[in-house]
């Protein structure tokens, strides 16, 4: 599972959704969403520090790559949930040069038939 959270908004329910994350997914990464004017350095620590507790969470913050490490590490049944953007454009500029999540899937789609490397 790939998932952020949005800035400015109700941070008591991070760790419940990290905890959830962790007991019901093999792993999770976390990533940048929108973060409506919060500092990333701020951001980030923040979700560094809600992966400690768990052995199955990393953290990401180019959300592109996130989605790509998931598409990677994932196996034969395994099934991969981007959570948060969709089709939604991003606020921020990634290395996937892809405007949402449908994007950055449909690329590593192409990528993992060998037509884009």
């Amino acid at each position: 599972m790939v998932f952020g959270f949005r800035g400015k908004r109700d941070k008591s329910k991070r760790i419940k959704m990290v905890k959830v994350a962790s007991t019901y997914c093999r792993q999770f990464i976390l990533t940048l969403d929108d973060i409506n004017g919060e500092s990333k350095t701020v951001v980030e620590e923040e979700l560094y520090n809600l992966t400690k507790p768990f052995t199955n969470g990393e953290v990401i913050m180019d959300r592109t790559m996130a989605i790509k490490k998931m598409w990677e590490i994932g196996g034969s049944g395994d099934w991969i949930f981007v959570i948060g953007k969709g089709h939604e454009n991003y606020q921020d500029i990634f290395h996937l040069q892809t405007k949402n999540d449908i994007e950055t899937i449909q690329y590593l789609i192409e990528w993992e038939k060998g037509e884009d490397r």
